[in-house]
């Protein structure tokens, strides 16, 4: 076990790590109502950390957009800042890098996404190369994959987010469409399908995202997220406890597939509006709070704000917590800590698990836990943590 540039024992920075995850439980089993459940615990000593402040340019993170863990354990983590894709040994050691900054092949314009394609295969989204690029993980490359560069006959925007693999070769992949900026409005994201040779295989659905503002998104706006598991498409906004399922086989016309839903959050959108100035103050934030002035109040508070599906396909969704979660203070892609309620694709609740401050859950694999921190000096950490059940 490899322990990069962790504080040490005792130090005043563990102790109130410790003392915030051990708040956050509390105060989470407090609220919920959930007899006969499973309770599980995300510990917060991680058995692995891959990221330091300085030194060795391979444990140096600048802004990590993704990270997975392998059938045989090995870590692969991406990172947009130098464009690369680093794979690293089960106990942390570095061991292959992929990538760059570039337009040529193997490099990367704006490296959003990576996922694992078997038996030994990392893909990767690069939506301003409009492009997929292969690599096998000893850091070779396998090959690049352009996508068709206009859609707008097929009524097709910007291709930005990635949804994922939902076939043999075949991708589904988010374009976004901008809501109003006056609040009143949510962007639209519509699903796209594309074959093993860039082509585009027509639409699959499209979903509402976050609610745009003046200065941004609105405060309390629901953020989308997607999963897929064995080709199937989970999705949630949060405006309502549900995670939506689709099969990506084919074409999508019609009703989703399936839904699972979730226990509701029960936030109280008034004090969430009354806490929020206060938190802004605290950070000094006097942009935001110039936009939070401006905002028109909805009475509406998302439910959930986070999607992950484990190798088991239990669908894990964090329940919103407002303030905390609010787009605001840092909530959306990378939303940290707190109660994760942990379904089966029947809707039935597994389990509750407590994840620790500052931790922000990127995968879960059997009782281990993948995650990213940034600390008080910015700096990014690849964690893995052990999940008591």
């Amino acid at each position: 076990m490899i322990l990069r540039n962790r504080p040490a024992p005792g130090s005043l920075w563990t102790l109130l790590l410790v003392a915030v995850c051990v708040f956050e439980a509390c105060s989470s089993a407090e609220n919920d109502d959930l007899a006969g459940v499973e309770r599980w615990t995300v510990h917060p000593e991680p058995s692995v950390v891959i990221g330091q402040l300085e030194g060795d340019p391979a444990y140096l993170f600048q802004q990590v957009t993704g990270a997975l863990l392998t059938p045989d354990d090995r870590i692969v983590v991406a990172d947009r800042g130098p464009g690369s894709i680093r794979v690293y040994d089960p106990d942390g050691t570095f061991v292959a890098q992929m990538g760059g900054e570039g337009a040529g092949p193997g490099e990367f314009a704006f490296l959003r996404s990576i996922w694992f394609v078997p038996p030994d295969t990392v893909g990767a989204w690069d939506s301003d190369n409009i492009r997929i690029t292969y690599f096998t993980l000893d850091g070779a490359l396998a090959r690049t994959l352009a996508l068709e560069p206009s859609l707008e006959s097929a009524g097709v925007g910007r291709l930005d987010v990635l949804v994922g693999p939902v076939g043999a070769g075949v991708v589904a992949i988010g374009s976004i469409t901008a809501g109003s900026a006056d609040g009143t409005g949510h962007d639209r994201i519509s699903v796209e399908r594309f074959g093993p040779d860039g082509e585009h295989r027509g639409r699959l659905t499209e979903v509402t995202g976050f609610i745009r503002g003046r200065g941004g998104p609105g405060p309390f706006s629901p953020y989308p997220y997607f999963a897929v598991h064995d080709g199937v498409i989970h999705f949630t906004n949060g405006e309502t406890p549900t995670v939506h399922l689709w099969d990506g086989a084919g074409p999508y016309a019609g009703a989703a597939d399936r839904v699972v839903t979730l226990p509701p959050a029960d936030n109280d959108a008034a004090e969430a509006w009354e806490a929020l100035p206060a938190l802004l103050e605290d950070r000094g934030d006097e942009m935001r709070l110039f936009f939070l002035e401006q905002a028109e109040r909805s009475d509406s508070i998302p439910h959930l704000a986070g999607l992950l599906v484990d190798r088991g396909g239990h669908v894990w969704t964090k329940r919103y917590h407002a303030p905390r979660d609010a787009m605001m203070l840092d909530g959306g892609p990378r939303v940290r800590g707190g109660t994760w309620w942990v379904a089966d694709t029947t809707g039935a609740l597994v389990a509750v698990a407590d994840v620790p401050a500052g931790l922000a859950p990127l995968q879960v694999a059997g009782d281990r836990l993948l995650g990213l921190t940034v600390d008080e000096l910015g700096v990014e950490r690849v964690q893995l943590h052990t999940v008591g059940r």
